[in-house]
């Protein structure tokens, strides 16, 4: 509960208003989670899961959300957003079958799939010292943020 008063009190100081919406990383949702969001004053949460199930915990709204990545087709992309089944079911298998995988190796999850990644995404541009590679939306918001750059 603590972690979620203080981020949302510091994400308000900077934004001039109350944060209301909020998402969970990683995967790492539960009932606790939600509860404590909802006591922060979250009125909407996004979990990873990839559904379109929505739920009210305690008067914070609880939406699921599908991913869209760089090797994600146009044709996915916008299958998905249109709502056809496929596509989102897809998701939704390969989410349910993680889940063990990241119960069972905790932070290692993490570690192997940055691994993995790095020997399946090409290595034509390196990555900037948050990971992210050039032309990415992480890269540009570091690129626009780092005053040692901005000479």
């Amino acid at each position: 509960m603590r972690e979620w008063s203080e981020s949302c009190t510091i994400l308000s100081d900077i934004l001039g208003e109350q944060t209301r919406v909020a998402s969970v990383p990683d995967g790492y949702y539960s009932r606790k989670v939600g509860k404590a969001a909802a006591a922060a004053g979250i009125e909407v949460l996004f979990t990873s899961e990839a559904t379109a199930a929505t739920s009210v915990l305690e008067g914070c709204l609880i939406l699921g959300r599908y991913f869209i990545r760089a090797h994600t087709s146009p044709a996915d992309s916008g299958a998905i957003a249109a709502g056809q089944v496929w596509p989102r079911w897809r998701q939704t298998v390969l989410w349910e079958a993680k889940k063990p995988v990241k119960a069972l190796t905790g932070e290692f999850y993490f570690a192997i799939r940055r691994c993995l990644i790095s020997q399946v995404l090409p290595q034509s541009t390196p990555p900037n010292r948050a990971g992210n590679r050039a032309g990415s939306v992480g890269s540009l918001f570091e690129e626009r943020n780092n005053p040692a750059d901005n000479k």
